[in-house]
C-alpha cells in the first residue's frame, strides 16, 4: 500500500480511477442480479408448468377417490343403482386424471417420485 502512496495521481486521474472502480462495482452488481433474476425465472417456469398442474391433478384424483368411496357407501346403504352409475363416471374420471399424471411424470426432475407414481 506505500507504492500506491508514492504514486502521484492530478485530479483528471483520481477522477477516472474513482469513477472506473464504481463503474466496475456496478457492473459486478448488475451482472450478478442478471445471473440470479434468471435462475428465479426458471423456477417460476417450472413451477407454473410443472408443479402446480401437477398439484392440481393430484388434488383432483383424490377428490374423485373420496367421490368414489361417497358413491359406494350411497349404494350399499341405499341399494340405490345411481349410485353405481355415479361412481362409474367418478371412475372415468380417474382413470384421466391417471392419464394426465402420466403425461406429467414425464417432466418430473425427481427420479424417486416418478418411480414412486410407476408403481
Amino acid at each position: 500500500m506505500s507504492w500506491l502512496k508514492s504514486l502521484e495521481f492530478n485530479i483528471k486521474q483520481r477522477l477516472f480511477g474513482g469513477f472506473g472502480i464504481l463503474f466496475l462495482t456496478l457492473l459486478i452488481a448488475v451482472g450478478i442480479t442478471i445471473v440470479k433474476v434468471g435462475d428465479a425465472s426458471d423456477g417460476v417456469v417450472r413451477l407454473s408448468s410443472l408443479r402446480v398442474p401437477t398439484a392440481n391433478a393430484s388434488a383432483q384424483m383424490v377428490n374423485d377417490i373420496n367421490s368414489s368411496l361417497a358413491s359406494l357407501r350411497g349404494w350399499m346403504l341405499t341399494g340405490n343403482d345411481i349410485f353405481k352409475v355415479e361412481r362409474v363416471a367418478v371412475w372415468e374420471s380417474i382413470a384421466n386424471g391417471k392419464s394426465e399424471m402420466d403425461q406429467l411424470s414425464q417432466t418430473w426432475t425427481n427420479p424417486d417420485n416418478v418411480s414412486n407414481w410407476a408403481e
